[in-house]
């Protein structure tokens, strides 16, 4: 279908071909040590550097104690929790390389929201994958590439909804259908703040 792209684990060259064409990127995919050590990093950093991507925001994850473990099994299946948990530093320290490196266009957040899927919203594209308890990783899965443009949205509508939020009525099942991916990605990165702003109201009522 015309905007609606599947492919059976992630269509890197289309995601290469996507982040040449971008000014705007949100990485909401838990771990990045994949793309620290690729093509698609080193293309990151290239549109960086030539200042054709202007806003590159990457969402870190910092599992809960309650659920871990659990998804450690999901990210990576075949690998030892603590191996899991130095791919976790590894992702931090890529991030915050980009971030050192390019101040005024890398922003990082991090979250202990509960992973759903991991999305990617590179320009008026999105990818997004899906978790699973399998011994296959979400990289070997089912995968989406959605062209909003082509669906009925203006472009740029991406940036524009995870700036503001996407409108309260939408018209067109697609609209609301990729309005849910880029609500999630806007969530997750206000997540761990919402939290430690509900965490310090609590303390700070409870010394009064």
């Amino acid at each position: 279908m015309n905007g609606v792209t599947a492919s059976a684990g992630l269509n890197v060259t289309a995601l290469l071909a996507a982040i040449e064409e971008a000014s705007f990127i949100v990485l909401h995919a838990a771990i990045y040590s994949n793309f620290a050590n690729s093509e698609v990093g080193e293309t990151i950093r290239q549109q960086l550097i030539n200042g054709r991507l202007q806003q590159l925001d990457i969402i870190e994850l910092k599992p809960h104690p309650a659920w871990q473990q659990e998804f450690a099994a999901i990210l990576r299946p075949q690998m030892p929790t603590d191996s899991v948990e130095q791919l976790f530093v590894e992702s931090s320290i890529w991030g915050a390389q980009l971030q050192a490196e390019f101040a005024l266009q890398v922003n990082r957040s991090t979250t202990q929201a509960l992973p759903l899927q991991p999305i990617l919203l590179v320009g008026d594209s999105v990818f997004v994958g899906q978790y699973a308890h399998s011994t296959l990783t979400s990289a070997a899965g089912l995968w989406l590439q959605l062209h909003p443009p082509s669906l009925g949205l203006k472009p740029h509508m991406l940036q524009h909804w995870y700036r503001n939020g996407s409108p309260t009525e939408l018209s067109g099942n697609y609209a609301l259908a990729i309005s849910r991916y880029v609500e999630e990605c806007r969530q997750a990165a206000a997540f761990y703040a919402h939290s430690q702003d509900s965490v310090t109201r609590q303390l700070e009522e409870g010394n009064k």
